[in-house]
Formats: structure tokens, sequence, C-alpha cells
């Protein structure tokens, strides 16, 4: 038994410095291959139309949640709304302005945007407000003439979120999905969304706390927190990679900078067990966290 139980630490030491030098192989590759192309922003991610009713059903059960989490029926109804990191298209910001919402805006660090005319075509059949078709029109013709997105219902801005500053009491609500995690200086992000807000408006953001490295995201879930800073900065992390701030950390830059937290609902957590295996090769400072910082994968939360 004792022998089988050394059998055990020893598949797990050898597992956990593999993962130790596959993470660094990966983030390595992946700072090569950027330099090489010499690619310095995400390149946008082509959609093709078989991607439409996918990405539609997803962006209808964002909605779904932030209308669940605010308790709210008609949540959206009048508000002036900020998304921050739309993505490779605005299907979302569509959906809430055929949900009530005054006007939708869109900012994003990288222009992203790639979805083809198509999408937004196909959404008209599904929508019914005046607003929301006008904002679909809108789309279609700045596409078509390559012109920037900027009208009254719906606009996109290629912005940092520090900018924010300069559009003082401006939203009634500002949400993300996925995007507070690559924000370097988040404590300037949330003094900038803190003067955007209206008094009383409210931000939900749905933040993600595992390694984003695709190939061994499901086998090491916090693969990027066992290198310390030099090596994680100069070595792993990409362009726009994760900050590895953990939930705690986030919600104390939020108070230091004027919000409330009024609700934190735990999307995906990591088995205890899990943790238990791999906690003591992460790296100093992190394998000194309470494990409470550890075990949340992601997390919405809502600010007020």
């Amino acid at each position: 038994m004792l022998k089988n139980i050394k059998n055990i630490m020893l598949n797990n030491y050898l597992k956990q410095n593999f993962y130790y030098f596959l993470g660094l192989f990966i983030g390595l590759s992946s700072r090569l291959k950027k330099f090489v192309l010499r690619l310095n922003s995400p390149r946008p991610r082509m959609l093709p139309l078989s991607d439409y009713e996918k990405n539609l059903d997803y962006d209808r059960s964002i909605l779904n949640t932030l209308r669940e989490l605010s308790g709210e029926a008609n949540f959206f109804e009048n508000k002036k709304i900020l998304e921050i990191g739309p993505g490779p298209d605005l299907l979302l910001g569509l959906l809430t302005l055929e949900s009530g919402a005054q006007s939708y805006s869109a900012i994003d660090y990288f222009p992203v945007l790639s979805a083809p005319l198509s999408f937004y075509e196909n959404l008209k059949k599904d929508l019914r407000a005046p607003k929301a078709l006008k904002a679909v029109e809108n789309i279609s013709s700045s596409l078509s003439e390559d012109k920037p997105i900027d009208s009254p219902e719906i606009d996109y801005k290629i912005l940092g979120i520090e900018k924010l500053l300069e559009t003082k009491n401006k939203y009634d609500l500002i949400f993300s999905k996925d995007v507070l995690e690559h924000v370097d200086d988040l404590n300037s992000a949330f003094r900038a969304m803190r003067a955007s807000l209206i008094a009383g408006g409210r931000m939900i953001h749905k933040i993600d706390f595992q390694t984003h490295t695709s190939f061994i995201q499901d086998k090491d879930r916090l693969n990027f927190l066992r290198y310390n800073n030099y090596i994680y900065n100069n070595f792993v992390k990409f362009k726009g990679g994760p900050n590895r701030l953990r939930l705690p950390e986030v919600i104390s830059l939020a108070k230091a900078n004027g919000f409330e937290i009024e609700k934190i609902q735990i999307d995906k957590q990591m088995e205890e067990t899990e943790l238990k295996q791999s906690k003591k090769f992460l790296s100093e400072y992190y394998r000194n966290l309470d494990d409470s910082s550890l075990l949340p994968l992601s997390a919405w939360v809502i600010f007020h």
C-alpha cells in the first residue's frame, strides 16, 4: 500500500512538472509566432454564416442570465447600455434594443468585429422593435460602405476602457463577458467605469479566472499561476493575456473605486481535490493564497 501511495505521489509530481514546461513551451511558441508574423493585436475571427444560430442562442442565454441576475424581467427597458469587448459581432446589442434598451454602445480595445453582413440581415426576421430594426439598417449600411457604426441607437468604437473617463454620467448599465481578466490596469478601468455610470447605475461582469491556453485549459485550469511574475510576463503571457487577478482582488479594486457588490454568482468552480493536487506547484504568491481565492474559475458579479 505504501508503495502505491509513493507511485501516486511520483506520478502527480511528474504530471505537475510536465504541465509547467508544457505551459511555458506553449507561451514561448505563441510569442515567437506573433513576433514572426508581426501580430500586435488579435486577428479578427472570421465567422461563417453557419455560426449564426449558435451565436444567437448564446447571446440569448447571456441576455437571460443578465435578467436573472438583476431580478428584473424588464431589466433593459429604457437603459443606455455599454458593452465592453463585444467580440466578433453585435448581435447581443441588437437583442438589448429588442428588449427595450434606449441605446447600445460597444467598445473594444482591438478591431475584432468580423461577422458578415448576413449575420445581421438574418436577425431581421427575429426582431420586432423599431429601434432594433433601425439599428440593423445602420449596421448594414456601415458595413456595406466600410464606415464606422455610429448612430443614436447603436455605435461601436475601438477604445480603451480608461477613455470612459471622458464620458461622465452617461450609461445606466455597463456589462462585459470574459473581458476584465484581460485588463492590465483594472484599477484605472474601474475608476473610468465609475465615472461613466449615472447615479444608481449598475455593472455586471462575467470574469474568467482560469488559464486561457486552450490546449491545456481543461487539463490544468490554473496553469498560468505556476509562473512567477518575471517568467509569466516575459515568456508566457501573450498580448492581451490574463492579468491573473483572483476574485477577492477584483472585488477589492472595485470597492476602492466606489463600487459596492450587489451579488456574486460563481459560474464555474474547481474541485477541491484537483486544487489540492496542483496548489503546491503554483508560484509562491498563489501557493500562499487561501483556497477560496483559487477555487472560482469564473463568476458573474453585479456592482452598483
